[in-house]
């Protein structure tokens, strides 16, 4: 029995094995995303919501809102441009989030778009108007003179 071949059988398979393990990278990985909350309230004041996720591939994420702005996201984060941001390290992450004050009366929505691979998610945030009221609603007023204050 030569035992010369058979080594030169193992080593050629042993390098075959290292050769494709070192090719997998995560890009060949199958994406998969998760996120929560699916969807924010935020009052009129404003104020900060964090938004958790995991993925196995690198992500991105976007901004529809100039009143919504990334805080915190970790070192791994980067921005590329105003409102889009790239993290190409796969794992879990909380992102942190904040909303400025609403000075309208109407409610206003931004969206945050979550891309892994070929997955994408959107979470909607809605920031309820400021609450405007007078009182008293109505004054009636006599012929005299008369002041008041609104």
């Amino acid at each position: 029995m030569n035992i010369k071949p058979r080594l030169l059988t193992l080593a050629s398979l042993v390098m075959l094995l290292a050769l494709s393990i070192s090719s997998c990278t995560t890009e060949d990985m199958e994406a998969s995303l998760s996120y929560s909350p699916t969807s924010v309230s935020v009052a009129s004041t404003g104020g900060s919501f964090e938004l958790a996720l995991s993925s196995t591939v690198g992500y991105s994420v976007s901004i529809s809102g100039d009143w919504l702005t990334l805080s915190s996201g970790g070192s791994d984060l980067y921005e590329l441009s105003e409102g889009e941001y790239f993290c190409r390290v796969p794992g879990s992450a909380v992102l942190g989030f904040t909303a400025s004050a609403n000075t309208t009366s109407s409610s206003r929505t931004a969206t945050i778009t979550l891309t892994a691979g070929d997955i994408t998610h959107s979470v909607q945030v809605t920031q309820e108007g400021l609450n405007l009221s007078v009182s008293p609603t109505s004054v009636s007023i006599g012929a005299a003179e008369a002041s008041f204050m609104v």
